[in-house]
């Protein structure tokens, strides 16, 4: 009966320690799980966080333009200020101009049809150089806005 009451002693230890050992394991993942809910809502506080800053750094830039028109508003135009408005403009009517832009896109298509290029390959080329040529434009308004306040 030696053996039956040891094996039976060690049976109940062995079930404290595996029910000690799932109580463990319970309280981690409750853990792990409390955790997770923090860094969800740590990340969407990161998240908003950013807007903030871009928001915040866009109304600092809009003051700072503003703050310079004003400074610079009763002095005449330098000549690096001149230089880049002929720049500028000399981009703008390269840009406006109607077949010196469309020529070269069709001569890159031209050119890429001929290589070997599929029809939907030169689409795509010209949906690039349209978009690229959108965005050039885009960006010079935007430039001639800041120049004109």
């Amino acid at each position: 009966m030696v053996g039956f009451k040891e094996l039976l002693r060690r049976l109940k230890v062995q079930d404290q320690m595996t029910k000690q050992h799932q109580t463990r394991l319970d309280i981690i993942s409750e853990d792990i799980s409390e955790l997770q809910k923090n860094q969800t809502t740590t990340m969407a506080k990161i998240a908003q966080y950013k807007r903030k800053l871009m928001d915040l750094s866009h109304r600092t830039l809009q003051v700072l333009i503003k703050q310079e028109i004003q400074r610079k508003s009763g002095y005449a135009i330098q000549a690096d200020e001149e230089q880049l408005r002929v720049q500028l403009d000399t981009i703008q009517c390269e840009l406006n101009a109607p077949t010196q832009f469309k020529v070269s896109t069709y001569q890159s298509l031209k050119l890429e049809f001929v290589s070997g290029g599929s029809a939907e390959k030169c689409y795509l080329v010209f949906r690039k150089e349209l978009c690229i040529l959108v965005f050039i434009k885009y960006l010079l308004a935007l430039i001639q806005i800041c120049f004109l306040k």
